[in-house]
């Protein structure tokens, strides 16, 4: 989106405001802006699908495998921070393997709050034997999950598995629960957004209209992703979104989403792209928020 600032509500400072991008993993990414009240809102969606589970963000003690939880290489792999114990995507390997699991077995968390990509590679990390608890459900967001990742968080942890697809433009928002190893229907929010299809051809594109983000309001903004949604809000399958990773020079996986930028520094950028060639080493591609850069940035 080339401008986007056309789109901002005109009563509102976007210096006040939260600045945010998209992952553009359909597309190109664009850049949004939320205020403190869209963040709550969106919250209280997942806590109310969440909770059917019996889940709560401040009382539930969590397992979280996300950017959040990040470390740097020489730092531990797992801490605690109130009633979440943090375990960074970066870590989750065989070198970490004898501290995860003692950290797990040590917390005994009631849910797995995580990156499908991050949350499947510990499940293949551990036996099924290993864990000395049970988890109440699996909640992953962010990110599509396979049919092979399904059967194994099924097979260490033996409890339902909810999958969400939502998008950082806040158009759309679906969940679906998985109590097999099938990929289940999704459903889509009535009260989140308008969700509806663009039909190209035989493809339905998702698209998707805002009920109430009133800083940044999109309309009928196309998605890039596709799948049939019927009468009900309910859709089969969605497809257009990747896994992305970036490898270590070890060789171990990094999830995409778990490399963030620090928007306030790089407030020069407008668009940044990660690429990859070789293990170990990423070239970052920008684009200059106003023009080309300057040697200093």
């Amino acid at each position: 989106m080339a401008r986007q600032r056309d789109f901002l509500d005109r009563r509102l400072d976007p210096r006040r405001l939260l600045y945010a991008t998209s992952g553009g993993s359909s597309g190109q990414g664009i850049g949004m802006w939320r205020n403190k009240r869209l963040a709550d809102i969106e919250k209280a969606f997942f806590a109310h699908e969440w909770g059917r589970f019996g889940f709560s963000f401040d009382k539930s003690r969590i397992l979280r495998i996300g950017a959040d939880a990040r470390r740097l290489a020489p730092e531990p792999a797992v801490r605690v921070a109130g009633n979440r114990l943090m375990l960074s995507p970066y870590h989750v390997g065989p070198a970490h393997r004898a501290a995860i699991l003692a950290a797990l077995n040590r917390f005994r968390p009631d849910y797995v709050h995580a990156y499908p990509s991050s949350a499947a590679a510990l499940a293949e990390l551990l036996d099924s034997g290993d864990l000395e608890f049970r988890v109440r459900a699996v909640l992953l967001a962010s990110e599509p999950v396979t049919p092979a990742q399904l059967a194994a968080l099924r097979r260490l942890f033996d409890c339902p598995v909810s999958l969400n697809y939502g998008l950082s433009e806040r158009t759309n928002l679906a969940f679906a629960t998985c109590t097999g190893t099938e990929s289940p229907a999704y459903r889509f929010q009535p009260l989140y957004g308008w969700s509806e299809n663009r039909w190209d051809g035989t493809r339905a594109e998702i698209v998707g209209t805002s009920l109430w983000n009133d800083v940044m309001p999109l309309i009928r903004y196309r998605t890039g992703d596709y799948g049939v949604i019927d009468a009900g809000g309910h859709c089969a399958a969605i497809d257009g979104r990747a896994q992305e990773f970036l490898i270590d020079r070890a060789g171990n996986r990094i999830p995409g989403l778990s490399i963030v930028i620090d928007e306030a520094t790089w407030d020069f950028v407008r668009l940044y792209q990660v690429r990859q060639r070789r293990p170990g080493e990423i070239v970052l591609a920008v684009v200059g928020r106003h023009g080309p850069l300057d040697a200093a940035q």
